[in-house]
């Protein structure tokens, strides 16, 4: 599996807006959320181990690049 296949589930993937952070808009995903856990947990796994570090702020964070969103 691959890339790829990671930027698919995530394209389908149900997202929510975070309105509690309006003044930082952005969006998440939830493993309750999907249709299927295995394909969620695989995501997470994917990202982690290709996705790439980040700062945001004082903190690191581990992004992955998908479908034109970060």
């Amino acid at each position: 599996m691959s890339e790829n296949f990671a930027s698919h589930l995530l394209h389908g993937a149900p997202f929510r807006f975070a309105k509690t952070m309006p003044h930082i808009p952005h969006e998440y995903t939830r493993r309750k959320d999907w249709p299927c856990e295995s394909s969620f947990e695989w995501v997470v796994r994917f990202i982690r181990e290709n996705g790439v570090t980040e700062s945001f702020g004082r903190k690191s964070y581990i992004y992955f690049y998908a479908n034109g969103f970060k």
